[in-house]
């Protein structure tokens, strides 16, 4: 009785072996005109060392916007690129908005799956959730926990105690690596404009106040 499960251990080893004795070794194949064959062992080439050019050669084409009305790939050239452009398609059809179309976004509910819009006095405000077990629960009014700080050395995300919580810390980089200002050094925020893309500060006597602005049809304006 003692023999039986020993000699069922060493059959069951000599089928592993043999099983393991049948899968191939990795293969050199190539493959110049489409049709994948073996290279013979004295065929196969040695792996290449290469290095990357540092500078970009010109032939190397830039990202290329192309349009293809017909199937054809053909390149725009600089002026032809078309702006995005708003559509709408109800019946499966895309059509372009004409410019006084175009719908302000829409808040929308679906409950049962179909989108349906909000009257305007049923718009919910946000509402805090949880979702332990991987079910949304919208948290009663007392239940809704204050932001908690953290840290995670490790990778591992451990809550600070009261007492440990450090200040944000003003830092530097100026060559790409981050340096903390000294108590001496932190410089004063910089009012600054970039009228043209490009960041400048303004001396003492051009900073403007802030303006109150209202927006009400979508389009900036200042409040008089």
């Amino acid at each position: 009785m003692i023999f039986r499960p020993i000699l069922f251990s060493l059959f069951a080893v000599v089928l592993v072996g043999q099983a393991i004795a049948q899968i191939p070794a990795e293969q050199a194949v190539k493959a110049p005109d489409g049709k994948i064959v073996p290279y013979s062992k004295r065929q196969i080439p040695e792996e290449n060392a290469v290095k990357g050019v540092a500078s970009v050669p010109h032939n190397l084409h830039t990202k290329t916007y192309i349009s293809a009305p017909d199937g054809t790939i053909v390149a725009y050239n600089k002026r032809q690129i078309p702006a995005e452009q708003a559509v709408k398609a109800p019946d499966g059809k895309i059509v372009p908005y004409s410019k006084r179309q175009i719908p302000a976004e829409q808040a929308v509910k679906a409950p049962d799956g179909k989108i349906v819009p909000y009257s305007k006095r049923q718009i919910p405000a946000e509402q805090a959730v949880k979702a332990p077990d991987g079910k949304i629960v919208p948290y009663s009014k007392r239940q809704i926990p204050a932001e908690e700080a953290v840290k995670a050395p490790d990778g591992k995300i451990v809550p600070y105690s009261k007492r440990q919580i450090p200040a944000e810390q003003a830092v530097k980089a100026p060559d790409g690596k981050i340096v903390p200002y000294s108590k001496r050094q932190i410089p004063a925020e910089q009012a600054v404009k970039a009228p043209d893309g490009k960041i400048v500060p303004y001396s003492k006597r051009q900073i403007p106040a802030e303006q109150a602005v209202k927006a009400p049809d979508g389009r900036i304006v200042p409040y008089n």
